[in-house]
């Protein structure tokens, strides 16, 4: 999926209030955590360009720090990239391990045996 799949909701809204267009582009293409420009860009046009480029680049969720996601807390897990994601019940993350993100039980029933999963993702917000 492409950013501008990712986003057209949110580009969609900006293109209805201009005055948000910056931040839109500071927060998502530069990261800033207070929507604003850096002295990365020097002027508006090369904004231009590489937001369009942004735009056609491959969407990568952020980096999630799993030392602080809290217990019980809904995730998805899988053991192989091919396979299907489920839903589980986080527990804690062990970064000595492989398979590092432990859960507990699943979203039915949030008891049992840990289990230990190689791949984990948070929930999409939507």
């Amino acid at each position: 999926m492409k950013n501008k799949e990712k986003y057209i909701d949110d580009i969609i809204e900006v293109m209805k209030d201009c005055s948000k267009e910056c931040t839109f582009r500071a927060e998502k293409m530069l990261k800033s955590k207070d929507g604003i420009c850096s002295k990365e860009i020097d002027y508006c046009d090369e904004c231009d360009i590489r937001f369009y480029e942004w735009l056609e680049e491959e969407y990568e969720p952020p980096k999630v720090d799993w030392k602080s996601v809290p217990a019980n807390t809904i995730i998805e897990v899988r053991d192989y990239e091919d396979a299907s994601w489920i839903k589980r019940v986080f527990a804690f993350y062990n970064e000595k391990s492989n398979y590092p993100y432990v859960c507990i039980g699943n979203v039915k029933y949030n008891y049992g045996l840990a289990v230990s999963w190689k791949y984990a993702r948070l929930l999409e917000e939507n």
